[in-house]
């Protein structure tokens, strides 16, 4: 009987020592299914993609490419600062987003006719502080376009 808990104990103890893959936003959004999303990628590198369009922004670079071309484009681009994801959706969408993407949600805003929120996701590593809460996505509906940033959305919305 020692053995056997012993063994299980070693095995719980591996597997939670094993260190986890962190998801993309492309992971996080696979299951809704937006065939009309723009990426964009932001990095600190010189990117060279053939499959994406590719905006120097002074020391930085942005990469947008759409949905079919988002894994592929990701995996080829070093020192990823943020990411963010466009597609047409409705306002119930982005309440069902919302709902779903947030483990912990920490607060809204509207601005002009923009609703945007802020929350924090366990399958994403990279996270910013606001207001003294940690959040690491953000979520934006703007007249029939939704926008999903992690950290937080880093271009337009």
């Amino acid at each position: 009987m020692k053995k056997l808990i012993k063994y299980i104990l070693i095995v719980l103890i591996v597997i939670i020592a094993l260190p986890s893959k962190e998801s993309s936003l492309s992971d996080l959004i696979k299951e809704f299914n937006y065939s009309n999303a723009l990426y964009s990628f932001y990095s600190s590198s010189e990117v060279k993609e053939l499959s994406a369009t590719i905006i120097k922004n002074g020391n930085s670079f942005i990469v947008n490419t759409n949905v079919s071309n988002a894994d592929s484009v990701r995996n080829n681009i070093n020192n990823i600062q943020g990411e963010s994801v466009t597609f047409n959706g409705t306002y119930n969408d982005y309440v069902i987003l919302k709902t779903k993407l947030f483990n912990k949600f920490c607060f809204d805003e509207e601005l002009l006719s923009i609703k945007t929120c802020y929350g924090y996701n366990n399958n994403l590593n990279n996270s910013i502080s606001i207001d003294g809460k940690v959040v690491n996505i953000q979520l934006a509906y703007n007249n029939g376009n939704i926008t999903i940033g992690t950290p937080v959305i880093l271009g337009s919305y």
